[in-house]
């Protein structure tokens, strides 16, 4: 039988574990979908596409309607 100690534990590290990969498959997927992340040379277009995907997040948070 699962100890509660257990479950909050895992309910600790799955509230960051859970973001962190989510990040990393939207880079995954973005990357993929945009070849251009994967051709350039340095980091500069990772961080351009990153700061797209912040800049959707920010507006959407501003002007989302509920």
């Amino acid at each position: 039988m699962t100890d509660v100690h257990d479950v909050a534990v895992f309910r600790y590290e799955a509230r960051f574990g859970l973001p962190l990969s989510a990040g990393v498959t939207i880079y995954v997927a973005a990357s993929d979908l945009i070849p251009e992340v994967n051709q350039e040379q340095g980091v500069m277009m990772a961080v351009l596409v990153f700061v797209g995907a912040a800049c959707m997040f920010l507006l959407d948070r501003v002007f989302h309607v509920h």
